[in-house]
């Protein structure tokens, strides 16, 4: 068993990652929410803004879609997008930026791994012990994580045993087990796990069994109505202000100003909202002067 004084939880995920971290003495557990350009937010967007050739980065998370982008550009200039969707760059798609996916990863781990090592205040290379979860449906080899991990300057060993990679259902069921007696759950019983995705919201029951083990007696259940379906929803608000074609041919010629757009949201829309309706106020949003130059 790795000897470590601190054990940081990664959540690698396909649109929003982020970490926790609890030191072994007393388990109590300290989940970031402390991002470059952004507080008050356990999630930074899994997305990452280089260089014309697409060789450096420039930013990473909040940073990359906060940008504000030029209207005007050159017609033999490339228009530079926020690249995201890491899981997507497997293949040689048509429009797709000149990058491997194991270099996207390790930059974007490198970036989230500078605000780890502020966080912890120990030696991320002797004294922790790295859980890095990935999305269930992820093609990528654990070795490939192990590979894209070092060359982020998470482990100074591609060997090293300072880290683990499972998956987001596995991290869910150790959870669970670890929980369980807290909630007096016994053999037999049944409990429900709600996981609430940026995507989809998932619900599985399980049922505890002898020698600890989690039985699933029903099929995940799952639906799209996670988290990026409310900045849909404002989509869908500014469409009916401005016009279905004016929004479309909005997406089509201006992606990057469209993700501003997305950050400006959440930052001045989404983060404030805290539900109490006695806190409501009107909100004005000019799209001309904040989202164009």
């Amino acid at each position: 068993m790795y000897n470590c004084c601190v054990v940081v939880g990664i959540e690698f995920g396909t649109t929003h990652s982020g970490f926790g971290y609890a030191h072994t003495a007393n388990k109590d557990v300290h989940v970031n929410c402390d991002w470059p350009d952004c507080s008050g937010k356990f999630k930074v967007p899994t997305v990452l803004s280089y260089d014309d050739e697409y060789k450096n980065v420039r930013s990473w998370g909040y940073e990359a879609l906060a940008e504000k982008p030029i209207r005007k550009v050159k017609i033999k200039s490339p228009i530079r997008k926020p690249v995201e969707l890491f899981k997507l760059l497997l293949g040689k798609m048509k429009n797709e930026p000149p990058l491997t996916h194991e270099k996207a990863i390790s930059d974007y781990l490198h970036g989230l791994g500078s605000v780890v090592k502020k966080e912890i205040y120990v030696d991320l290379h002797e004294d922790v012990l790295i859980i890095l979860t990935v999305p269930d449906n992820y093609k990528i080899s654990i070795w490939t994580m192990r590979e894209c991990a070092f060359k982020a300057g998470l482990l100074n060993d591609r060997y090293s045993q300072n880290l683990k990679v499972i998956t987001e259902s596995e991290a869910t069921a150790l959870f669970c087990m670890e929980n369980l007696k807290t909630h007096n759950i016994s053999v037999g019983e049944k409990f429900i796990v709600v996981e609430c995705g940026d995507d989809k919201v998932n619900l599985t029951t399980r049922m505890l069994l002898i020698d600890e083990i989690l039985s699933v007696i029903l099929e995940k259940a799952e639906d799209n109505c996670g988290g990026s379906f409310v900045y849909q929803e404002f989509l869908k608000f500014i469409e009916h202000k401005i016009g279905s074609s004016a929004i479309n041919l909005f997406s089509k010629r201006h992606k990057p100003q469209l993700q501003y757009l997305q950050s400006v949201f959440e930052r001045e829309f989404l983060i404030p909202f805290t539900g109490d309706q006695s806190k409501f106020t009107i909100s004005s949003l000019d799209l001309e002067g904040r989202v164009f130059p």
